[in-house]
């Protein structure tokens, strides 16, 4: 038998607290986990809210509650983490929870988009491509030129390096996929950072006994005044 789930939204609107629905869809219990994005009606329209915690337990009447319309995301849109942070600006603030999450969305996500980390497109040389020589394609001066140009490029190319060339690339490039001379992938967007750490300052003896103070506070939220003329060294504590 299914057990009546509810699910606590955040839903942005200038009114504190978070508001109950019912999920009325038993298949849907196993995928809806705080983090995740839903579409539910409020008032006479519908918005997109973040489910904030799912719950066998209403203060009102299942009847009396309103269903979520749609399940936007089957796995969290934001980590645990990020909502403690996000509850906790909310509290700090005295500011309304969804108008907080609203903010930290990107506008897409915001009206209901699919979340997307795929970088540019990136055309590279297939092997075919790799033994083939440009003067091959000597009817295809364009294509010659892009296949040289990838030669010389074995990490491959993406849309916003051919832009810069003045001629119309797209034709002479979809030729070289339809000879299989190149294939065509998707780019990472989510990268490391390529540049080492910088190392941090060599402190002396009262840098460091400030560093040490406000490092004991670690784990909780305190304040902290450091008081020092222009030029003692402050920017480096901080």
């Amino acid at each position: 038998m299914f057990a009546q789930t509810f699910v606590k939204v955040a839903v942005p609107c200038p009114l504190y607290g978070l508001f109950d629905y019912r999920l009325d869809d038993p298949q849907l219990a196993q995928f809806i986990q705080p983090g995740c994005r839903v579409q539910v009606p409020f008032g006479r329209q519908s918005v997109i809210g973040l489910v904030m915690q799912v719950t066998h337990h209403s203060e009102l009447a299942a009847n009396k509650l309103k269903p979520i319309q749609q399940l936007l995301d089957n796995e969290p849109l934001l980590p645990g983490y990020l909502l403690d942070l996000l509850q906790w600006a909310a509290d700090y603030y005295h500011y309304p929870l969804g108008e907080i999450i609203a903010s930290a969305l990107p506008k897409l996500l915001r009206q209901g988009g699919t979340p997307d980390d795929r970088g540019e497109n990136l055309w590279q040389l297939t092997d075919k491509g790799r033994e083939t020589i440009p003067e091959v394609l000597r009817r295809a001066p364009r294509q010659a030129a892009l296949l040289q140009q990838l030669q010389q490029l074995p990490a491959g190319l993406t849309p916003s390096q051919l832009n810069l060339q003045s001629d119309n690339w797209r034709p002479a490039m979809k030729g070289l996929l339809e000879k299989q001379l190149v294939s065509s992938s998707q780019s990472p967007c989510l990268t490391g950072n390529p540049h080492p750490p910088i190392k941090a300052p060599q402190l002396h003896d009262e840098q460091q006994a400030a560093v040490d103070s406000v490092a004991k506070g670690f784990g909780a939220f305190h304040t902290f005044l450091l008081q020092g003329i222009t030029g003692s060294g402050k920017t480096e504590v901080y």
